[in-house]
């Protein structure tokens, strides 16, 4: 059998991000596991950071990045605290998907909850998704959540 003792779910503040996190929650309380919600701050490209010696104003820029995301996580932690489940907000800077890859394994995670943005055609293409490349990478399950998924009502029949 397999045992959910932690989850991990990405967030990027988005209303499909906090659907996510309504899920993980619910999963955590379930199964009595800790929650972790997670925040990937994404730097500046290097090339453009060292343009005209703004190496200093970027740094900045990504300081104030990860204190404005510390601070949405810690709301986002407190609005769920009467759950009644273990949770804990963590962030970094870095590349999403390699970031929550890293974060994952160096948490030891057994559960990925994340949303997908429902992207398709030119936009997917284009832009890729970081929820596809989780379910493809990721050495734990990784459950991905449709922004316009509904809760099931029981009945599957269409």
């Amino acid at each position: 059998m397999y045992v959910v003792k932690k989850i991990l779910c990405p967030v990027d503040f988005s209303e499909a991000s906090s659907k996510a996190l309504r899920v993980a929650v619910d999963l955590a309380r379930q199964l009595s596991a800790e929650l972790i919600v997670f925040h990937v701050v994404v730097p500046v490209l290097t090339p453009i950071a060292e343009f005209g010696g703004q190496k200093a104003n970027i740094e900045r820029l990504h300081d104030a990045q990860a204190a404005m995301a510390e601070r949405s996580l810690q709301e986002m932690v407190e609005s769920i605290s009467d759950a009644g489940i273990r949770v804990r907000a963590l962030h970094e800077i870095g590349e999403i998907v390699t970031t929550i890859l890293r974060t994952a394994a160096d948490e030891a995670v057994d559960l990925i909850v994340m949303s997908t943005h429902g992207r398709t055609g030119w936009h997917r293409l284009l832009l890729g998704s970081v929820t596809e490349k989780l379910l493809r990478h990721a050495e734990c399950p990784v459950m991905a959540i449709h922004p316009d998924e509904r809760p099931s009502s029981g009945n599957n029949v269409d």
